[in-house]
């Protein structure tokens, strides 16, 4: 919420003249993603509607955006430490790209709900938003031609990966775009570490690279695999966890990952015989570290939400 609003005062406008042409465009294609895409309880959806409802007068100047936006304030007051490190730019971008990272888990989430294609955002479709509103609207220009270099020359499979496909047959596709873009992020920090270590003439090791990867193994053992590289299904679950609210999904990978950072395990795959060779005790006791588990990630770890899907009937009814 903060970054929206940082930005909805501080970045739309370049001048503060109308917006128009391809920028017009650009706000226009995002509120109204966001509005569809976003869990419709949130706060957030308040300015969002506030924007659609005055859209003539907020896209003239941005003393006009502003004043719907002082109508509402973010929760926070400022960005966590963990976030801006003690920049508030470091911040602002920090929750810029969570924010992202909601939308791309969203359009999943969204999709799976919607019960007609018609309704339904292609990943293509969703990543051209995020694509132009950087262009537009992210006044930092050398990560703005990262962003967009590493976008337009198809970074990490781009092209192939977000595809128009909106069939429900095609619906585990949709997850390549909550992973492209936790890949593109990847990149983005293991750039910047390297950057810094060349100002303090230092060099990364490929240690070092993996370091300031995300999730870290002890944030999510389970998204390792034995050789090194990632287990897409398991980071997919690991960024609808983080990314969205609550609800059974969530608390049962949460529980998982729990029981793989204690190095316990919550259930047994087809032919697995690691309990039948074990005594009656050994079964229950594991049984019981699962249950103490559980009871701990709910009663600590969830966040107490429950996912309400509604929205809109149709993808772009907000802003005409």
């Amino acid at each position: 919420y903060l970054s929206f609003d940082f930005a909805m005062k501080q970045s739309i406008f370049m001048t503060n003249g109308p917006l128009v042409n391809e920028t017009l465009d650009a706000f226009d294609e995002w509120i109204s993603l966001i509005d569809v895409i976003l869990p419709p309880y949130w706060k957030i959806h308040d300015p969002i509607k506030a924007i659609a409802t005055n859209w003539e007068e907020v896209t003239k100047s941005e003393d006009n955006l502003v004043q719907v936006m002082e109508k509402f304030r973010p929760p926070k007051k400022s960005w966590s430490d963990s976030c801006k490190k003690g920049d508030d730019t470091m911040g602002y971008t920090c929750g810029l790209w969570q924010l992202f990272h909601i939308v791309s888990v969203g359009t999943v989430e969204w999709n799976l709900q919607s019960s007609s294609e018609g309704q339904r955002f292609s990943t293509h479709e969703v990543g051209e938003v995020l694509r132009n509103y950087i262009a537009r609207f992210f006044a930092c220009e050398e990560c703005r031609a990262n962003f967009l270099t590493a976008y337009d020359t198809c970074s990490h499979d781009r092209c192939n990966r977000l595809t128009h496909d909106v069939d429900l047959d095609k619906s585990s596709d949709w997850k390549q775009l909550p992973l492209w873009l936790w890949e593109t992020h990847n990149d983005v920090n293991v750039r910047l570490a390297k950057e810094r270590a060349e100002r303090e003439g230092k060099k990364l090791t490929e240690e070092d690279d993996l370091l300031v990867q995300w999730p870290s193994r002890q944030a999510c053992p389970m998204c390792w695999k034995d050789d090194g590289g990632w287990d897409e299904e398991a980071i997919w679950k690991y960024l609808r966890m983080e990314y969205w609210p609550d609800d059974s999904s969530t608390r049962t990978f949460r529980t998982e990952v729990l029981a793989s950072m204690r190095g316990e395990a919550v259930g047994l795959d087809d032919g697995d015989d690691q309990y039948t060779t074990g005594s009656t005790m050994s079964y229950v006791l594991s049984l019981a570290c699962v249950v103490v588990v559980l009871v701990f990630g709910v009663a600590y770890l969830q966040k107490q939400l429950t996912l309400q899907r509604t929205g809109r009937h149709k993808k772009y009814d907000l802003v005409a």
